[in-house]
């Protein structure tokens, strides 16, 4: 079985941005609508000053990929 190992967003926010975890959470409900509920995983949410490219969230994943479905 494939699954979600750790998951860390970023988010792009001002000093006094303090709700983190709903931006995270709205990548995890992303997650479960594509891949169902093998996102569980280790989350963390960090707020940054700036984002490459301006982005508003930038998602790091680390997945455990296994061919034999059996596992």
């Amino acid at each position: 079985m494939s699954r979600f190992v750790r998951l860390v967003v970023f988010v792009n926010s001002t000093p006094d941005f303090t709700e983190h975890i709903l931006v995270a959470n709205g990548a995890t409900d992303l997650l479960v609508k594509v891949f169902g509920d093998i996102w569980r995983a280790a989350l963390a949410e960090v707020g940054v000053a700036s984002l490459p490219f301006n982005g508003a969230v930038e998602i790091e994943a680390v997945v455990e990929i296994h061919d034999d479905p059996a596992r």
